[in-house]
């Protein structure tokens, strides 16, 4: 599901996971999990659940958007992730935001007593986190995304690095995609920004990841404080990643061509 999203393989993907999911085998390992000291204790998702989760984020990116209200009803345990993302598909992307910002307060909130039925588990919290950044960025709201993702490590930016800190490397783009987005939205933070890529690409590993997912944004940073010879470099850069990127792509690959576009 990760690598399908990642490559916009979508189809690709929903094939391979749907044939896994007609000969699931209970017990495979579970990915790493976030947030577990403030999500209630619950059952754990099944390898099954897991699968129907990352077919529906694949089915929702070709537009299907009734197949995937139908998945979640599948794994979702909480009547608050129904209802959320039947809001969001439908485009009230505001009251959902509104919803899962509640939502994760009241998992921050040890006092809280969640009524019967409604205690989420571990993987609902990771999905109520994710499309709440998501919402934050369809809506504009960027000191809104900006303090949520710095929230996440305790206001230390290196801390995205930190894979055990952020729980897991499949959360390390969302949140740096946060992070990134939010803080170029905003010219207070350009220099601190261009600061802490500087020295992220100091290191190997870093300068992969930004250099694979971030080009675009490099561009941006460079640009916006000045470093014109950088800012051509990484733009130069971006228009060949992203000319791979699209001869990559299958012929009936048109959701993907649109989304690569955006």
């Amino acid at each position: 599901g990760e690598a399908a999203l990642r490559s916009r393989n979508f189809h690709a993907g929903i094939r391979l996971l749907e044939t896994m999911l007609t000969g699931c085998i209970e017990g495979a390992e579970e990915r790493p999990r976030k947030r577990s000291k403030k999500a209630a204790a619950s059952v754990p998702l099944s390898t099954r659940e897991q699968i129907l989760y990352q077919l529906s984020r694949l089915y929702r990116q070709i537009g299907d958007d009734d197949v995937v209200l139908s998945l979640y009803n599948q794994f979702a345990q909480s009547s608050i992730t129904q209802r959320t993302i039947a809001l969001t598909l439908k485009g009230a992307v505001k009251d959902a935001q509104k919803e899962y910002s509640l939502a994760l307060a009241h998992t921050d909130d040890t006092t809280f007593e969640w009524p019967e039925g409604e205690r989420p588990s571990n993987h609902e919290v990771q999905i109520w986190e994710e499309e709440n950044m998501h919402a934050l960025m369809k809506l504009g709201q960027w000191e809104e995304l900006r303090e949520f993702c710095l929230f996440e490590v305790g206001n230390q930016p290196a801390k995205f690095w930190d894979t055990t800190a952020i729980g897991g490397e499949q959360w390390q783009e969302l949140y740096l995609a946060g992070y990134i987005t939010s803080s170029l939205k905003d010219e207070r933070y350009w220099d601190g920004l261009r600061q802490w890529t500087d020295e992220s690409l100091a290191d190997s590993k870093k300068k992969h990841v930004l250099e694979s997912s971030f080009c675009s944004e490099l561009v941006q940073i460079y640009a916006y404080t000045d470093e014109w010879e950088r800012a051509r470099f990484f733009l130069s850069h971006a228009y060949n990643q992203f000319i791979q990127q699209w001869t990559d792509l299958p012929l009936i690959a048109d959701q993907a061509r649109l989304s690569l576009l955006q």
